[in-house]
This record gives C-alpha cells, sequence and structure tokens, in this order.
C-alpha cells in the first residue's frame, strides 16, 4: 500500500529537513531540564563619588602694623647731650668745679640759679641769673633768657647734692634752643666749700 503523499524535488527535501529538525528539536527539549535563571544580572555598581575635603584654609594673618613714626623717647634726666664744653664722669651735660670756676673767671659763660627767690637771694656766684623751674611754668620763656648768647655756654646749677632744679632748667632750655645749657652739679654748695667768691646773703 502506498501512501498518497510523495514529495518530489527540492520542496520535498526542504519539507523533510524541516520535520527532522523539530523531531530533534523535541528530543533534545525532552531530555534536558528547563531552567530559568531568575538571578539578576551581574551590572558592576561604580562607588559613589565621596566629597573631597577641603583643605584646611591657614589662619589669617593679624594685620600688619602702620608705619607709625617710631616715639622718641624723653631723655633722662641726668644724661644731657652735646652740650659745651665736657669731661664731667657722668656725661657731657655735667661740668666739674674746676670747670665751672674756669668758666666763670674766663666770663665766656653765662650762669643761672635754679633756686627759689629765697635761696637765690642767701647768696649766689657772682653775675648768676635766677631763673627757677617756675620761671617756666605754662609755657612760659623769661626775659632773661633772651640776653644769654645761644653759641656761649650756660652754667645751671642749684643748692647741690640732691636738687634736681638745675637738671630741670638745663634741659628747659636746651629745648628752647640754647643747646650749650650744662649743669655743674655741686651747686652753691660747693662753690662755697672750695672758698670761691659768692654775691647777696651778707656775703663780703
Amino acid at each position: 500500500m502506498h501512501s498518497a503523499f510523495k514529495p518530489t524535488g527540492a520542496i520535498g527535501g526542504a519539507a523533510i529537513l524541516a520535520a527532522l529538525s523539530c523531531a530533534i528539536g523535541v528530543i533534545d527539549l525532552s531530555l534536558r531540564p528547563l531552567t530559568l535563571n531568575l538571578s539578576a544580572p551581574s551590572v558592576p555598581v561604580e562607588p559613589v563619588p565621596q566629597p573631597t575635603p577641603s583643605p584646611a584654609r591657614p589662619a589669617p594673618r593679624p594685620a600688619a602694623p602702620t608705619n607709625t613714626p617710631p616715639v622718641e623717647p624723653t631723655a633722662p634726666a641726668d644724661q644731657l647731650t652735646r652740650p659745651s664744653p665736657a669731661g664731667h664722669p657722668r656725661g657731657e651735660g655735667f661740668v666739674t668745679l674746676e670747670q665751672a670756676r674756669s668758666l666763670h673767671q674766663s666770663g665766656t659763660a653765662s650762669f643761672i640759679d635754679a633756686r627759689n627767690p629765697d635761696e637765690y637771694a642767701s647768696g649766689s656766684i657772682p653775675g648768676a641769673i635766677n631763673m627757677p623751674p617756675d620761671a617756666f611754668l605754662g609755657g612760659k620763656i623769661p626775659d632773661a633768657l633772651f640776653a644769654i648768647s645761644r653759641d656761649l655756654p650756660i652754667v645751671v646749677y642749684c643748692g647741690g647734692g640732691d636738687c634736681d632744679a638745675s637738671i630741670l632748667v638745663a634741659l628747659k632750655i636746651r629745648e628752647l634752643g640754647w643747646k650749650t645749657a650744662v649743669v655743674f652739679e655741686q651747686g652753691i654748695t660747693g662753690w662755697k666749700a672750695a672758698g670761691l667768691p659768692v654775691t647777696g646773703g651778707g656775703a663780703p
């Protein structure tokens, strides 16, 4: 008995191959178990970029001081400078007894008695002008000062010892422009002790 379906030619061969492929596929699936991969695909996760900490800022520097002019220190009372003449152990602003006597005898210096008027009246170096510190209060300038040369030495004295009136007056005179003012530190006490002449106070 013969089949009614007889494939012939190229079409019949292609049909046979397709039928064989389907049969092989069915057999392969029946032999291998059907599995499903439910796991998520392995995708590389990029790390979240962390913010880079900003570098620590240095503490602000203190503002640079402005160029203020230096403050000139006040000269100590016992350190007079640039007088004439010089040679005293304490500095050029002082003269010794011998220097004071020599200047007085030569008549090349003016003498100023810085004691108060009562003390001045009790006896002073001949020719000395009475000019205590009070004479300069309130910015006053004694009239007698303008009669003294700015070029010749001015010898200022007081009672000697711990008396500072001569130093104060000498500094003030220098401040006013008479740069040659010096201090006779031994004062009237040293002058009298040396037997040198005095005037006033009943002196001969």
